[in-house]
């Protein structure tokens, strides 16, 4: 299990210019390779993400606002190559 922590700035708009967000949340996850040959594999993986919160900072770094979200379920392919 993995806990995860993204902070992100936001822009000069909207309602908290220049201001910060972090996300954070628990994903649950299920991920299936194949290797198609030593330089490239194909993923698929799938999921569900709980415990989600948002968080919303001014320019200041004042809490402006948090937010618990529902558990959200997703899906993805990954292609990954070398040389």
């Amino acid at each position: 299990m993995v806990y995860n922590q993204r902070r992100f700035r936001l822009d000069g708009s909207g309602v908290a210019p220049d201001g910060g967000g972090e996300d954070t949340s628990i994903p649950l996850r299920v991920r299936v390779g194949w290797n198609i040959n030593q330089y490239i594999s194909l993923q698929f993986l799938g999921g569900v993400v709980l415990g989600g919160q948002l968080e919303l900072d001014n320019s200041n770094g004042n809490r402006l606002n948090r937010q618990d979200y529902n558990p959200a379920p997703y899906i993805g392919v990954r292609l990954l190559g070398g040389f």
